[in-house]
């Protein structure tokens, strides 16, 4: 691909590398994470499978137990989403999640059980979910011989969908003028978390990643008011596929476009879809199909707890509390959140996402300090609701159901950093080396950390090769190989911007002189 901006001059090295680490890290995830360990997978592993042979409305519901009264709420909620799925027996996915909850006990328990010829019956706890996006995943697994086959192919057809997106925020970050300083944000925002999720059986990596995609559009909009077509393919793209992949997207969607307002006014936005054309209307058309889709869906097919104000009242104070937990969540906790990263990764990233938010209050303009204060307090506030609305069902909030939106607060910092005026000030040489390079560590070590949980579990040695109860497909040392030069190009690419830097400051002190 071209930028229009480089002359017509292919893109160089930094955004190049950077896709090819997240293509990496992604297929590491896919196979060398064991089928069932991510949440509720066997759940979307049967919404796919029949989402795969048209079957987009499950309505079949689970018989009403006698004692409903005495269900727990998380027992009364999915006793009101379960929906009962017809599938072969040779992929009948019981006893997938077998060590969930367990980080003590390896994979090693996934065995293989008997089942009956023919098709067999099993519930699914998110039946009525947004059935869109399960249909390519679904498809693919339905050429799997055995369970683990068909929850590999399912990850793979999520994240083919959400791999593009990746590539389409970096290629949307990318900037021929800042180079791989214009990335900075992009590095932070993709978290373990974000990569976990999107190599999963599950929709919502694949909103992550359409979310990630639309804010960097967001980004790239408020940058540059007159893009190229792609860019625009890419709002329609990104911003139909998020409230398609889960209704959340249908506040997405409004948020992203209320931040674009925020970095260039409510005229200049309004100009800039003036300056599209027929470009920018195909793609408001575009998104505004697929929330209406959505919307449709949530309407006649999802079921939705009681809520009211003052329950809402009584959870806050709670919310409030685990703040900090669910951050932790939307940097990398894995499994059925029972498997974290070493405590120093965490420190580590939020110590360069906070360092990048420091930096754009102090190097933005006026405007620029309130929009990243505003960003800030937002995600606040979108979290604390997510976790008050979702209480009623028994669960609370976790960190990947916002991270669509949370992603925008590190991409904005990146951009009122890099690309503001005063930037030059900051002679940001070794930054984007020492975030690349930091980042290629924790992702590295993120991979690593649970690839152990599941070979010997948590009290086993750090070094578990030789000693592994369960290995993926293909064993442990190819897959240790694709993590190992994923974070190579991660690191390369810094120190290609390093270099470029140097480069760029020698020329500009020659010309001083």
């Amino acid at each position: 691909m071209r930028d229009k901006r480089s002359g017509g001059r292919r893109l160089p090295a930094p955004p190049i590398l950077v896709i090819i680490a997240y293509l990496l890290l992604g297929s590491a995830w896919l196979v060398g994470n064991p089928p069932g360990a991510a949440p509720d997978e066997p759940s979307h592993y049967l919404k796919a499978l029949a989402a795969g042979r048209g079957e987009l409305y499950l309505g079949s519901r689970l018989p009403q137990p006698a004692d409903v009264e005495q269900l727990t709420d998380v027992q009364r909620w999915h006793q009101t989403t379960s929906r009962v799925v017809s599938l072969p027996g040779r992929l009948d996915p019981v006893g997938l999640p077998c060590n969930a909850f367990h980080p003590e006990v390896s994979a090693g328990c996934l065995t293989r059980l008997s089942t009956p010829p023919g098709d067999i019956e099993r519930p699914t706890i998110v039946g009525p979910y947004q059935p869109f996006t399960y249909v390519l995943p679904g498809a693919l697994m339905r050429f799997a011989g055995d369970p683990g086959d068909a929850v590999r192919l399912g990850r793979a057809g999520f994240w083919l969908c959400s791999a593009v997106f990746v590539a389409l925020a970096t290629l949307l970050l990318w900037s021929p003028d800042e180079g791989g300083c214009s990335l900075v944000g992009l590095l932070i925002a993709v978290t373990p978390a974000v990569v976990f999720a999107s190599s999963s059986l599950s929709a919502n990596g694949l909103e992550i990643t359409a979310g990630l995609c639309f804010m960097a559009a967001v980004v790239r909009l408020a940058r540059d008011p007159g893009p190229s077509r792609w860019v625009w393919a890419a709002v329609g793209t990104s911003g139909a596929v998020l409230p398609l992949a889960r209704a959340t997207g249908l506040i997405w969607v409004p948020l992203g476009s209320l931040v674009l307002v925020a970095l260039v006014g409510a005229r200049p936005a309004l100009d800039i879809l003036r300056r599209s054309g027929r470009l920018g209307i195909v793609a408001i058309t575009v998104v505004a199909v697929g929330m209406t889709s959505s919307l449709a869906w949530e309407m006649v097919a999802q079921p939705h707890p009681a809520r009211g104000i003052g329950a809402a009242a009584r959870y806050l104070p709670g919310e409030v509390r685990e703040l900090p937990e669910m951050l932790d969540q939307a940097i990398g906790v894995f499994g059925w959140l029972d498997t974290a990263m070493w405590r120093p990764a965490y420190l580590f990233w939020k110590g360069m996402l906070l360092g990048l938010i420091v930096l754009a209050l102090l190097v933005g303009r006026r405007r620029d300090r309130a929009v990243m204060a505003g960003l800030v307090l937002a995600a606040i506030a979108v979290t604390l609701t997510a976790a008050v609305l979702n209480r009623p069902t028994g669960f609370g909030a976790q960190g990947r159901y916002v991270l669509p939106f949370l992603v925008i607060v590190p991409l904005v910092a990146g951009e009122l950093v890099f690309g503001g005026t005063r930037r030059r000030r900051l002679r940001p040489r070794f930054l984007p080396l020492v975030v690349a390079g930091g980042v290629a560590v924790v992702h590295a070590g993120a991979w690593y950390a649970n690839a152990r949980r599941h070979a010997i579990g948590v009290p086993g040695r750090l070094l578990f090769l030789g000693r592994s109860e369960w290995e993926p497909p293909l064993g442990w040392v190819l897959w240790i190989v694709v993590v190992g030069l994923g974070a190579v190009c991660l690191v390369v690419s810094g120190l290609v911007t390093a270099r470029s830097a140097h480069g760029q400051a020698a020329g500009d002190a020659g010309r001083a002189g």
